[in-house]
């Protein structure tokens, strides 16, 4: 058996006995009021949560703080990756899961009929899941909402309201024998033992309606923090752009480029992959690779100014794309054969 030892403030410390060694994410005493808790795991860890009622509505906040403590034994501390929080677990609105939709903001926008038998593949890719979304990133907005198709139609809100724009992770989870849905939140909050991190408000509300209630929600919440930017007059007025998004081109080709855009009544180039790529064996590329150092195989830096600059020159506007979220353990193999280019 394996002695396991929690700190509760008000006791002067806990401990009990397991027969093999826990595993730190389920292994939790809980102490507080009803909409204060606070958990206490093996290793040194607290998370304290917090759920704000209203006295009237079905508008709900939560929040949480999470503390990894130093003060144990340096074999037991822990490095705190990503909080799930809040877990909406075994949903079901109105009781028929067949009259279930669930909307989510993958990309512009998806509705999911009977969601808890969704197999969240993408289309053609059936190893790629999709029932988690990042946001920044294939989620447009960092909300979903769960309801029932009726005539008398409700529904359950959930949402990361958060101005500072932390990564968080949009997971809905379908369990198809219970016929139920579960909800959560996965933020990014990266901490070192001693170090402490709040969490972001969520609100989980009840509404009556369809996703519109949802959609109309956030709109008019997230206008509080989400502020129009001034932006050039040619962007506003841009019809959209035309390019490339592999790394199929010369940095010379832009100038010719921008003549095959206005011939579309275009006059806004956008051009990817213009970095660094790994390049395999066989010359393959990985797409969008950030090593931030213009491709020298496709003219460099010398022949993209040159570039940018002609297209400048003709009236026109461009723009690069970077996948900085692609950097990897391949990134120092692939450089190797870049290096008397790199300064």
């Amino acid at each position: 058996f394996h002695e396991v030892e929690c700190r509760d403030l008000s006791a002067g410390g806990i401990s009990f006995w397991l027969p093999r060694l826990p595993q730190f994410c389920s292994c939790v005493v809980a102490l507080g009021s009803e909409n204060r808790l606070k958990y206490l795991v093996a290793g040194g860890i607290e998370l304290t949560t917090r759920v704000t009622l209203p006295a009237k509505g079905g508008v709900s906040e939560w929040q949480a703080s999470v503390a990894n403590r130093a003060d144990v034994k340096p074999r037991q501390q822990l490095r705190v990756y990503r909080v799930l929080f809040p877990i909406l677990g075994n949903l079901c609105v109105g009781g028929r899961p067949e009259e279930n939709l669930l909307a989510r903001t993958y990309v512009q926008g998806e509705l999911i009929p009977n969601p808890s038998q969704f197999g969240f593949h993408r289309p053609g890719s059936p190893g790629a899941r999709t029932n988690v979304l990042t946001y920044p990133g294939w989620a447009s907005m960092p909300w979903m909402d769960l309801y029932q198709a009726s005539a008398k139609a409700t529904g359950l809100y959930f949402a990361s309201y958060d101005p500072s724009f932390q990564q968080v992770d949009i997971e809905a989870v379908p369990d198809a024998p219970r016929k139920t849905l579960t909800m959560g939140m996965r933020t990014l909050a990266f901490l070192e033992p001693g170090e402490t991190w709040q969490s972001q408000a969520f609100i989980v509300a009840t509404h009556a309606g369809d996703w519109h209630w949802a959609a109309d929600r956030y709109r008019e919440d997230s206008a509080r923090w989400l502020k129009p930017r001034d932006v050039p007059e040619w962007v506003a007025d841009s019809d959209g752009w035309f390019g490339s998004g592999g790394p199929n081109y010369r940095y010379s080709d832009l100038p010719a480029m921008l003549e095959e855009a206005r011939w579309l009544g275009l006059n806004y180039l956008q051009c990817w992959s213009e970095m660094i790529e790994n390049v395999g064996p066989k010359k393959s590329r990985k797409a969008y690779y950030c090593f931030f150092l213009p491709d020298p195989e496709r003219g460099g830096e010398k022949e993209m100014a040159a570039g940018v600059r002609k297209v400048r020159e003709m009236g026109g506007h461009i723009g690069f794309y970077s996948n900085f979220w692609t950097w990897d353990a391949d990134s120092g193999r692939c450089l190797q054969q870049w290096k008397d280019q790199i300064p």
